[in-house]
């Protein structure tokens, strides 16, 4: 008999920003058992660049309406994620989790400590009193809708996971490389607001969530 695997709640792959933040307000919304994968062996490695070593966090622009202009290429979808969370929310969750940002002349805003190693203090630290467990040098190789509901997961290792609950936060080459990684059917997409305004550009973030049978979402945290 195979090895059963290990089952979560859910998994986040994808040990960015927007990651760690999809699996702290997962957590901090009640979701037990609560995985993030990062591919790296250093999750957060862009966050210690970025800015020149000082990360630029968020802009000072408080209206989502003139916030979308500044994406020329994605305005149109960006504005309902948005009008949920907006540069002042990620402004008021970073204050709620003990990291203060400050507003330079041109509107960047960095954190008060000048440095992006408190960012990344501050997203792990919420991690880890969230209970969210963290594992490098992993990454998701392929995912699967799993027989009685949820998702089977193959990492590269070879470890099979089962989660009810994924959420993507990937780097991709185009769409056709998502589908090659999902088996899933697009009715299981849903937008994870949070997760999405905070990624950078060029990164795409799905909530991929089980559908019970009135076809809401099983998990909805805002």
């Amino acid at each position: 008999m195979p090895p059963r695997s290990e089952h979560w709640s859910l998994v986040v792959a994808g040990g960015g920003p927007a990651g760690f933040m999809a699996a702290i307000a997962a957590a901090e919304a009640g979701q037990r058992r609560v995985l993030v994968l990062e591919s790296t062996p250093e999750p957060l490695g862009k966050v210690l660049i970025s800015g020149g070593g000082r990360c630029n966090v968020t802009h000072a622009c408080w209206d989502p309406r003139e916030l979308v202009g500044f994406y020329p290429r994605g305005g149109k979808a960006l504005r309902g994620p948005f009008s949920r969370f907006a540069a002042g929310d990620a402004v008021s969750w970073f204050d709620d989790h003990g990291l203060t940002l400050v507003e330079e002349a041109d509107g960047r805003m960095f954190p008060q400590a000048n440095r992006s190693t408190a960012v990344i203090q501050c997203l792990r630290q919420a991690a880890e009193r969230a209970g969210v467990t963290l594992r490098s040098s992993e990454a998701l190789q392929q995912a699967g809708q799993g027989p009685a509901g949820g998702f089977e997961l193959t990492l590269r290792s070879g470890t099979q996971l089962s989660a009810d609950r994924l959420v993507l936060v990937l780097f991709v080459s185009s769409f056709a490389h998502l589908k090659l990684l999902l088996k899933i059917p697009p009715s299981k997409y849903v937008p994870f607001t949070k997760a999405f305004v905070t990624a950078p550009l060029g990164f795409i973030v799905i909530a991929v969530v089980s559908q019970p049978d009135n076809h809401e979402p099983a998990w909805t945290p805002y």
